[in-house]
């Protein structure tokens, strides 16, 4: 299968995770310039409807791969990745270094709070890290805040806004800040100061950190994953049938187009690319797995059953939590069933 050199006209990293970090590091000491931001499933949509989003992530120096539906898509229209990158998890895999370097630091972003409380967690966490200047995301300007991160002289900053605020400010406001490396982080800052609980370790293990996400809050988050994820599942299917890119060329054009809309949805299941993410596949789901939708169906359902039987239980104090996941359990588990059969 030839390798696009694009995905979807948009220019994907291609490094993993340490690689990642290793060359962001590398470049801090030799003064190089950096803006990074992360692509989800979610964002991917959003970008064909927002000129402005779009601009801001074909102009960024280093776009990765956040969440296994792009991960996923990509390997289906012929654009290999290394692995998934998701802000918060490159975030905190820079601190020990950005410690080490003595790298100035600055938080921007979030409710008053969340931001104070993750700087007093980075701080016990990781000793002789310099953070310079921390800031909310409310009331300000994006160019007061510019003002106010190049007035701390940081080498470094983490921008917590929501997006597509997040993406524009990286690109946009880049050279007012003055600082050599600006990185979205999305979320990640009610992660780290503990406002948000994240996702259990046998969830982060079968990728469902997103379903996760949706119980906490099913009215306010099941319509934007539902709507979000159905649309990048027809983009995906679209663009793989008109550019026969898949490996399933052999099926009618109807069964193209079906079996990509279900790998597409089930990859931007298993992780829309949230701040609940992890840099590496956990010992739930194998690495071939989560790397290879041909795989992935019969260990996703004994996960998905896992899940039944183990974490069910631990919501039944909020009957509509259980509903809501039972629900989207059970379509998952079709997906897979489905993932099985066609492959």
């Amino acid at each position: 299968m030839a390798e696009n050199r694009t995905f979807f006209n948009l220019r994907l990293d291609r490094r993993g995770p340490d690689q990642l970090r290793d060359d962001i590091l590398a470049g801090l000491e030799q003064n190089q310039r950096l803006r990074h931001i992360s692509l989800n499933a979610i964002k991917l949509v959003a970008a064909r409807k927002d000129a402005a989003l779009c601009d801001a992530l074909r102009a960024c120096d280093c776009l990765s791969a956040d969440g296994m539906g792009i991960v996923w898509a990509a390997k289906l229209l012929g654009y290999r990745l290394a692995g998934r990158v998701t802000g918060i998890d490159l975030m905190m895999s820079l601190m020990p270094g950005l410690a080490q370097q003595g790298s100035s630091v600055f938080l921007l972003g979030a409710k008053p709070d969340i931001v104070a409380r993750t700087r007093t967690r980075l701080l016990c966490d990781y000793p002789g890290l310099n953070i310079v200047g921390w800031r909310h995301g409310y009331e300000a300007t994006d160019a007061e805040m510019a003002d106010m991160v190049a007035q701390s002289g940081a080498d470094v900053v983490f921008v917590a806004l929501p997006s597509p605020r997040k993406e524009r400010f990286v690109v946009e406001y880049a050279e007012a800040c003055g600082a050599r490396l600006l990185i979205g982080v999305g979320g990640a800052f009610d992660v780290i100061s503990g406002q948000v609980k994240r996702a259990p370790q046998s969830w982060q293990n079968a990728g469902m950190e997103w379903l996760w996400r949706v119980l906490q809050a099913p009215r306010a988050m099941s319509p934007r994953y539902a709507k979000g994820l159905f649309q990048f599942a027809i983009l995906v299917a679209r663009q793989g049938v008109k550019s026969r890119s898949t490996q399933i060329a052999g099926l009618s054009r109807i069964k193209q187009f079906s079996l990509l809309a279900i790998v597409a949805l089930m990859g931007g299941v298993l992780g829309a690319g949230s701040a609940w993410g992890q840099t590496v596949p956990a010992a739930g789901l194998t690495a071939s797995a989560v790397m290879d939708p041909q795989n992935a169906g019969a260990q996703l359902t004994q996960q998905l059953s896992q899940l039944t039987a183990t974490e069910g239980a631990q919501n039944s104090e909020n009957v509509e939590n259980v509903e809501n996941g039972d629900m989207v359990r059970s379509v998952a588990t079709v997906m897979a069933g489905f993932l099985r059969r066609w492959f």
